[in-house]
């Protein structure tokens, strides 16, 4: 399982992703990754096979967290 690296966010020390709920609603996941093998990150824990990881637009979704 792979994303690419511009899904990946970090949250302090934790590396994260965001998952699409639907009506401009997103999930926060925790995942753990492994070694970056050019544009992409394996994901080793934290997210399942066939969700779908914002990738345009995650880091506005960062911001907004903190908010």
């Amino acid at each position: 399982l792979v994303v690419p690296r511009t899904a990946l966010q970090m949250n302090g020390m934790e590396s994260i992703v965001f998952v699409p709920l639907g009506r401009g609603r997103f999930a926060v996941r925790t995942v753990m990754t492994g070694p970056a093998s050019g544009p992409l990150v394996p994901i080793l824990h934290g997210l399942r096979e066939g969700e779908t990881v914002v990738t345009d637009g995650s880091f506005f979704l960062k911001a907004e967290m903190g908010r």
